[in-house]
Parts: C-alpha cells; sequence; structure tokens
C-alpha cells in the first residue's frame, strides 16, 4: 500500500534521458553540407542553416545566426 516516490534526482534523468535521445536522432538525421557557389544573402535560409562555399581565395563555412550569415575560412587538414 506504501507507494515509494521517486529521487528528485531520478525524476531529473528520466526527462534528461530522451532529450538526449532526440538529439542523438536528429544528428543521424541530419542532412550532409554541400559545396555551392553563390555566396548566401541575408534573406535566405534560417538560423542554424550551414553551407560551404567556393570562394576564388578558397573555401568557406557559411553559418545563418540572428539572421546573418557568417563565415569561417576552411583549411585542409593534413
Amino acid at each position: 500500500m506504501y507507494k515509494r516516490k521517486k529521487s528528485l534526482l531520478g525524476s531529473i534523468n528520466s526527462i534528461i534521458d530522451p532529450r538526449k535521445k532526440i538529439e542523438e536522432i536528429k544528428q543521424q538525421y541530419e542532412t550532409p553540407i554541400k559545396t555551392s557557389e553563390p555566396i548566401p544573402t541575408n534573406d535566405k535560409g534560417t538560423d542554424g542553416d550551414r553551407k560551404i562555399v567556393k570562394e576564388s581565395d578558397g573555401e568557406y563555412l557559411y553559418i545563418k545566426s540572428s539572421g546573418r550569415w557568417m563565415k569561417l575560412q576552411l583549411q585542409e587538414v593534413e
């Protein structure tokens, strides 16, 4: 008749585990980044989008954040 209550830590873990599994599943279905030519404009895409763009002086990774595209130059790893 006495029902044992879950501990606070047990309750937190039961909430965190499904979230962790959701993130793992999202990563499995994430689409690969493709190389493209045109530089993206701020009116295109949504926050979190990523693109690799070939420019005359190298390849850049563009990431959209806060409505703006940011870029990082890519280097080959030897």
